[in-house]
């Protein structure tokens, strides 16, 4: 759980909620980023978060391998009731070392896999879906209704995972489940919060 904690942590950092107001933006030059005012009390809400996971950090090694694949900073925009948020995520890498999958709103990402002795290993990020059996592919997309993470591949066998989400206004991690996902057909997960990013760590076969 402290692995799992530290990746959030990575995407919590510098992810800053803000209010849009009169259009009017503040540059942070220490952090590059460009901060749209939302309300102080979701700004709160993640470094509550922060906070909540520092401890962490020192038993942890976050330092992550340069050859991995890391995601650019992203700009992403969620789309409330009656208003937006827009959240920057600083770059982290799509699969970090310990094997956590992460994946943010409006991304479709490609995870290949090992197989070794019956189960899946060693899980890499992958540009494309070249081979095509060894793939999982995820797409995290938001609408009026809420989240919904869409994951398919071509493995032998069904296949499940952890999955942990962030909810916009939320001060932690919140467990979910995945359903068991059937070769050759799209699973479908959904959630009526809006979810700033998922998690995903131990993706294995259905036994």
């Amino acid at each position: 759980m402290e692995v799992l904690l530290v990746v959030a942590l990575n995407l919590a950092f510098g992810a800053l909620l803000v209010q849009l107001h009169k259009g009017n933006g503040i540059k942070i030059k220490e952090m590059n980023l460009v901060i749209i005012r939302r309300k102080v009390v979701l700004v709160a809400v993640f470094i509550i978060l922060i906070v909540g996971v520092v401890e962490f950090v020192s038993k942890a090694n976050i330092l992550q391998d340069e050859k991995m694949a890391k995601r650019p900073e992203t700009k992403i925009t969620l789309k409330l009731d009656e208003d937006e948020a827009d959240i920057v995520f600083p770059s982290v890498p799509y699969v970090s070392e310990e094997g956590i999958i992460s994946i943010l709103p409006a991304e479709t990402i490609f995870v290949e896999f090992d197989i070794s002795n019956g189960k899946l290993i060693t899980p890499k990020y992958s540009k494309e879906n070249k081979s095509k059996n060894k793939v999982l592919q995820l797409s995290m997309t938001q609408d009026k209704e809420g989240t919904i993470l869409q994951l398919s591949h071509k493995f032998s066998k069904a296949i499940i995972a952890d999955c942990f989400i962030q909810c916009y206004g939320e001060n932690k991690l919140k467990k979910s489940n995945i359903l068991p996902v059937q070769p050759n057909i799209v699973g479908y997960e959904s959630w009526e919060n809006k979810v700033c990013f998922i998690l995903l760590r131990n993706v294995r076969f259905e036994e």
